[in-house]
């Protein structure tokens, strides 16, 4: 875990444990118990946060990450921010938690065989303003086959699922500012939560960790 800035702000930490030697990362920014409400998110925070809520995307077979980078930055973009970091890479075994070929950055990989089923990656866009806050969510996702209408040439189409079912602190959000698809994608995204490690936190008797997991995981809206 890394910690930065201090108990009473607003304060993004970081996970890298690993398990049998596969590496993972997991970032939330989060809003300490008992902060102070002039400390709750200014606007460019909500709306820097609000823009990490994304809804399941579809890619085509083999597209290179970097063509999906400026996908991410959209949303800082039409507001006229952004981050200098890349927005995912992959995940190592027995290596590194940063490990190629593939990325999602605006970087060229050279080495890029284009996304495939069965790859992890990041998903970890972020905005900061220096001696200010920093906002960043991340998740690991695995890419599978996706279901689509139609199938251009044959090519064949992806989407992620998410591996790391870490709540996303609502507390964080004014519920306002967000559209319903948001709020749906959240609501969603929560009740995974909820089935997946709630229901495995139950099996092993885990009750206040359990009971953590479900306050964090209120619906909204």
């Amino acid at each position: 875990m890394a910690p930065k800035g201090f108990p009473e702000e607003i304060v993004p930490l970081g996970l890298a444990p690993n398990r049998k030697a596969y590496l993972y990362e997991q970032i939330r920014t989060l809003c300490w118990e008992g902060t102070k409400d002039l400390l709750r998110p200014r606007p460019v925070q909500d709306r820097s946060l609000r823009k990490r809520q994304k809804r399941k995307l579809m890619i085509q077979n083999l597209v290179k990450g970097n063509c999906l980078d400026t996908l991410a930055r959209k949303f800082l973009w039409d507001i006229g921010l952004d981050y200098l970091h890349g927005t995912g890479h992959g995940i190592g075994s027995y290596l590194n938690v940063h490990e190629g070929p593939m990325g999602i950055s605006w970087r060229t990989y050279p080495n890029d065989p284009g996304l495939q089923e069965g790859m992890f990656l990041s998903n970890e866009p972020g905005y900061y303003e220096d001696g200010k806050f920093g906002i960043r969510l991340e998740n690991i996702f695995y890419i599978v086959p996706a279901t689509v209408p139609f199938n251009f040439k044959n090519r064949g189409f992806l989407t992620f699922r998410t591996v790391t079912l870490v709540p996303i602190q609502t507390k964080m959000l004014v519920t306002s500012l967000l559209t319903e698809k948001e709020v749906d994608y959240l609501n969603s995204y929560h009740r995974e939560c909820r089935e997946v490690v709630g229901t495995k936190l139950k099996e092993l008797g885990h009750q206040e960790a359990w009971e953590w997991l479900y306050r964090e995981t209120e619906p909204i809206g």
